[in-house]
């Protein structure tokens, strides 16, 4: 069995990805963002715990693991292969600002979690860096300017010289 497991980027396209063409593909069981009304539970509850994924700390993630391998074995094998998607897996830490959040770990746990029951695929998608950072920052212009008070130069100088954002709130 493989298991591809698409990390982001974000700002790529992805939700078109995980709305109308991941769920469509054929001898797979898409197990990520946007799921279907028509998801069992289990589903829907492996969806939110690779979610908690990049949250969770080892404790945690050690707990967990255990609960992840019990819904993967309730779910019937009647598809090939495995997707899961969620661009948070490689951007949580741009999305959230927080600094402890670490997409090496997650991206480890991910293939810690299902090398043991496939071969696992990362897919990753790419996008013009310079049309990215615009994108990127209209998104966190809307979604925080009642917290951070940034300019487009602002943001990127931050990640220049990768500097905590909270610190520059004006």
């Amino acid at each position: 069995m493989n298991i591809f497991i698409h990390i982001g980027y974000s700002k790529t396209g992805t939700s078109l990805l995980q709305k109308k063409i991941f769920p469509n593909i054929t001898e797979t069981r898409y197990l990520g963002k946007f799921i279907s009304k028509n998801f069992s539970e289990s589903e829907i509850i492996l969806n939110k715990l690779h979610s908690d994924i990049i949250l969770m700390d080892n404790i945690e993630f050690n707990k967990n693991k255990i609960k992840i391998f019990e819904y993967l074995n309730k779910l019937d094998n009647l598809k090939k292969n495995i997707l899961i998607s969620d661009e948070n897996f490689l951007c949580s830490q741009i999305n959230t600002l927080d600094r402890n959040i670490k997409w090496e770990r997650t991206i480890e746990r991910l293939y810690s979690l299902y090398s043991n029951i496939g071969n696992v695929i990362f897919v990753c998608v790419f996008r013009n860096q310079s049309e990215l950072i615009k994108s990127l920052y209209m998104q966190l212009a809307i979604n925080w300017k009642s917290i951070y008070d940034l300019s487009l130069d602002d943001l990127i100088n931050n990640f220049k010289e990768d500097k905590d954002i909270i610190k520059i709130n004006k």
